[in-house]
């Protein structure tokens, strides 16, 4: 049994007046940093009020989103409507915050999507190498050849627009970068302790990836996905401008965005205010995503 105390324990304890040093576990480090990080906190709390927005949307919203009110057109902010309204007499205010519901769900929709298959060839390059990572690596290089905003609008040019349709081109789109950082992670902890004892035991190829090896790589994969979340978005958003994302009246933020456009010279408020909530999201997504990663890494901070 060791001893509690010694000579080297008992000279350090004096040299630091007698305090005693918490020893905190690898995930409450990770927290304490973190929560010390005001840039991730006000990043996280702006995510947490725009799910709320998202979830309340009914109760939020002023008007419907829908609702046109043609006397009312191109009215400036004001305490009736306090984001102004667009040429059908629309509530911009409304539109954007039942667009927060479009542009958080989807944008959830194709990270999972992105990881479903992009995410799962990476794994397996990482975990088999050999012939297995030179095939699947050779095939994301063919994709990434490719622009990503270029693959998208082809993709959405050819399906047509539509839910499913930009699901699919975003997640298309972003196979490569995420099957090369889901390799990566894997490859980290493939030569782990744990990993061989696990594999020196018997312990079948797949009970070991799922079990062992992804596990213990969520930490990096869980700060991908944040920055993944703001890229969708900015990605979702960037294919409705162009008008080969979603159909209108949808009140996706992009959407609002193109629809005024053509009115920024006298009503610039049509564009101001939906080009700030995509800023502001993508902005805090990536607040959170440098929080993240110095908390779980402090070596890269």
């Amino acid at each position: 049994m060791s001893k509690r105390s010694t000579p080297a324990i008992e000279k350090f304890k004096k040299k630091n007046g007698g305090k005693v040093i918490k020893v905190y576990s690898p995930g409450k480090d990770a927290w304490r940093r973190f929560t010390r990080n005001k840039t991730a906190i006000i990043g996280l709390c702006i995510i947490l009020a725009l799910v709320v927005v998202a979830i309340f949307a009914n109760a939020l919203a002023p008007f419907d989103y829908q609702h046109q009110d043609y006397a009312a057109a191109y009215s400036l902010p004001s305490a009736e409507h306090l984001f102004g309204t667009d040429n059908y007499g629309r509530d911009i205010l409304s539109r954007i915050i039942y667009g927060a519901r479009y542009s958080l769900l989807l944008g959830l929709i194709c990270v999972i999507c992105s990881f479903l298959t992009g995410g799962m060839l990476g794994i397996i390059a990482g975990y088999f190498g050999g012939m297995v990572d030179e095939v699947i690596m050779r095939i994301m290089d063919v994709f990434q050849a490719i622009p990503q905003i270029l693959m998208a609008i082809s993709i959405t040019a050819a399906l047509g627009n539509g839910v499913p349709q930009m699901v699919a081109a975003i997640s298309i789109s972003t196979l490569p970068t995420v099957s090369r950082n889901c390799r990566e992670a894997i490859l980290n902890v493939k030569n782990a302790d744990y990993v061989e004892s696990s594999r020196a035991i018997g312990v079948g190829q797949w009970k070991m990836i799922f079990k062992h090896m992804i596990p213990n790589a969520v930490g990096v994969m869980v700060i991908f996905v944040v920055g993944l979340m703001g890229f969708s978005i900015n990605m979702m958003a960037s294919l409705s401008y162009l008008g080969v994302g979603l159909n209108p009246p949808t009140p996706e933020w992009g959407l609002i965005l193109s629809e005024g456009k053509g009115f920024f010279t006298a009503y610039p408020h049509m564009v101001i205010f939906p080009a700030c909530m995509i800023l502001l999201t993508i902005l805090a997504f990536n607040m959170l995503g440098d929080g993240l990663r110095d908390a779980f890494d402090p070596r890269l901070k």
